[in-house]
């Protein structure tokens, strides 16, 4: 497979660290107050993965799995699902060092409603003659106003050797934008509020540094397209998720420290605050504000310091003070979080003794396993609705 599948492969599954403990596992009770919608992905038998959503814990796959999917983000409004995701897909491309055509796996946008899925144009970048392979994932979904569908994501195009190109987008209503920071760029999540449109991610940047070539990217938040740095570009920093709350931007994500140590980091309008704790790696994945707390998901390593992984343990930060959901005797990771009525809800997933991957829900605090432990599955993305 070559390097850049590989590279969206990895992409796709960052959201992935691992999951499960040794502690009993409780049914979440709805109370019939609330629907909460989860999706991700889950492995088949043939060992494709398979784009899922579950509905109060029921699962409902949106692809055939006949070819590697993942389901990315969701957001509902008035009663329709908005999901984006990606699915693996076959096309034929001229290799230029041989002379023939060949076919070969490449990744592509999806969106669906309802179940019924779009597939998202790369416009010329999708038609780029001189590219041996094109890979793109669609990572964030919101719904504003007059039922606007907003979507971005990252791409990457493939020329042979070492030419490559990395960029990111915001698609919506079917028009597409490109967006960059640096040299490279690569958005996470994007939300829109009064009008205005803000991505979070990273962007990228190769200083040479007596002769030498070092590669940075730095935290990054797009309003309407402008990119605005919100890390020390000569440190690895990226931004995973935005929430726009009361006029002011919150932005979570991870920056490294001087000790090489990537800690779990929160800005509000471009002023950092430290999250994790620094000796051991942390990272924050989502963030969701209401009635002035400040909820953010994510995991912290909790193996020898400065190690890049050991036991990650799920944690939600609220207000700034940590809160473990894992144990720590297997790894968990929180991926996403959502408030409704003061019940705060988080999906990730833990990982059993024997290293598979289990899809999991915690409301506040007590555990549901969305998946059974049989297939490797993980939960990205929730969004909950009173009934």
């Amino acid at each position: 497979m070559k390097k850049h599948f590989i590279l969206i492969a990895v992409l796709m599954a960052l959201n992935l660290t691992f999951s499960a403990c040794d502690k009993k596992v409780s049914q979440i009770e709805t109370r019939d107050k609330s629907v909460v919608y989860v999706v991700g992905y889950e492995t088949n038998a043939q060992g494709k993965s398979v784009a899922t959503l579950w509905k109060n814990g029921k699962s409902q796959y949106l692809t055939n799995g006949s070819n590697n999917a993942s389901a990315n983000s969701i957001f509902v409004l008035d009663n329709d699902l908005y999901t984006s995701g990606s699915e693996v897909v076959t096309v034929k491309r001229h290799n230029h060092y041989l002379d023939e055509e060949n076919e070969t796996e490449e990744m592509r946008p999806i969106i669906w409603k309802n179940g019924n899925s779009q597939r998202i144009s790369l416009g010329d970048k999708e038609d780029d003659e001189d590219a041996m392979e094109i890979n793109a994932s669609a990572n964030s979904v919101y719904v504003y106003g007059n039922n606007d569908v907003y979507v971005t994501g990252i791409g990457s195009t493939w020329a042979g050797g070492n030419s490559s190109e990395e960029w990111s987008w915001i698609w919506k209503n079917g028009t597409l934008q490109f967006i960059k920071s640096g040299i490279n760029a690569s958005a996470s999540c994007i939300q829109v509020s009064g009008g205005d449109v803000y991505v979070s991610g990273h962007g990228m940047e190769w200083p040479r540094n007596q002769g030498r070539v070092a590669i940075y990217s730095f935290a990054t938040l797009w309003k309407n397209g402008s990119p605005q740095r919100l890390s020390n570009s000569r440190r690895m920093a990226t931004a995973n998720a935005v929430f726009v709350s009361d006029g002011d931007v919150y932005v979570a994500g991870d920056e490294e420290n001087a000790h090489n140590i990537l800690v779990a980091t929160l800005w509000k309008n471009g002023t950092a605050q430290l999250l994790g704790e620094g000796e051991n790696h942390s990272y924050a994945k989502s963030v969701y504000v209401i009635d002035g707390e400040v909820y953010v998901a994510g995991y912290e390593n909790c193996g020898e310091k400065g190690q890049w992984v050991n036991n990650s343990i799920a944690t939600l930060w609220v207000n700034g003070s940590a809160q473990r959901l894992g144990d720590g005797k297997n790894p968990s990771v929180a991926n996403a979080v959502f408030v409704l009525d003061k019940d705060v809800y988080i999906a990730g997933y833990e990982e059993t003794a024997e290293g598979k991957k289990i899809a999991t829900l915690w409301r506040n605090g007590v555990l549901q396993h969305l998946s059974d432990g049989k297939h490797n599955a993980i939960a990205k993305s929730l969004f909950v609705v009173a009934k």
